[in-house]
């Protein structure tokens, strides 16, 4: 059976046999160019694959379950990357949302963060760095020093949003609020805000930059995560991966979006 094209870029014809394939696309960049778009082909991919797009790695020392970029058994993710919490993700698509709402710990990303288990911190600064790593007995650690920075990137900003809108838990509010103090404690300088060059240090370190996307993507997403949900409704809209809403495709007048003012 030939699928033709049923991603944008990515031909996918059924194998003869069995076979083993990569098929190797930053995580982040995969998910916010391509899965926000194309959300019915993505779901026969993902069927098609029968699992292995996103299989849960065993090698997170703590037990994690992650989806992430892979090569060898050297494991690494970048912040950039998204993590399911869900060992079968692929099975999962259609139903992330219920996915979501039965989701109680989360894992792999945000224990970088905060522990869910101790509720206590893991970085003083309360700030992730940029990549951390699952091997060697490591877990969501950063090791590496151009590892432990933090340039205000808007990834679990967007995480906690998009979980307040699909479970309206008040715990991700909770964190995004003490996001909000920890940017404005250890990031804001005179003229703007800056990002931290170690984010494992009991004293910030700035490395004097305000990246674009603070403005465009992180407080965004946490004004959208402290309004309401009827203000850019997500069966209405979409966000690229620079955060700019787009309108979902209709099929008729009746089923577009209003303007939003």
């Amino acid at each position: 059976m030939n699928w033709g094209r049923v991603l944008p870029n990515i031909t996918l014809e059924e194998p003869e046999e069995d076979t083993l394939c990569d098929l190797f696309v930053y995580g982040d960049v995969f998910s916010d160019f391509h899965v926000t778009a194309w959300y019915h082909r993505v779901f026969d991919a993902a069927d098609w694959s029968g699992g292995g797009i996103g299989r849960n790695w065993p090698w997170a020392s703590g037990g994690s379950s992650i989806l992430a970029e892979y090569g060898t058994l050297h494991l690494e993710f970048m912040h950039l990357g998204k993590l399911s919490g869900n060992p079968e993700f692929a099975q999962k698509v259609m139903n992330i949302r219920k996915v979501l709402n039965r989701l109680d710990k989360p894992q792999g990303l945000y224990p970088n963060y905060l522990n869910p288990n101790s509720g206590q911190w893991g970085q003083p600064l309360k700030l992730g760095p940029e990549a951390f790593r699952f091997d060697g007995g490591v877990e969501a650690i950063a090791t590496r020093q151009n590892e432990k920075y933090f340039i205000l990137r808007p990834e679990v900003i967007e995480t906690y949003m998009y979980m307040w809108r699909f479970t309206h838990d008040p715990k991700y509010r909770e964190w995004g609020w003490e996001a909000v103090q920890a940017l404005e404690q250890h990031c804001k300088v005179e003229g703007g805000y800056s990002g931290i060059r170690d984010v494992y240090a009991s004293t910030p370190n700035h490395d004097d930059v305000q990246q674009s996307f603070y403005l465009a993507e992180t407080l965004k997403y946490l004004y959208l995560l402290f309004s309401d949900d009827d203000h850019l409704p997500f069966d209405h809209w979409v966000f690229n991966t620079e955060a700019h809403p787009l309108p979902v495709i209709a099929k008729d007048k009746t089923e577009r979006p209003n303007e939003v003012e």
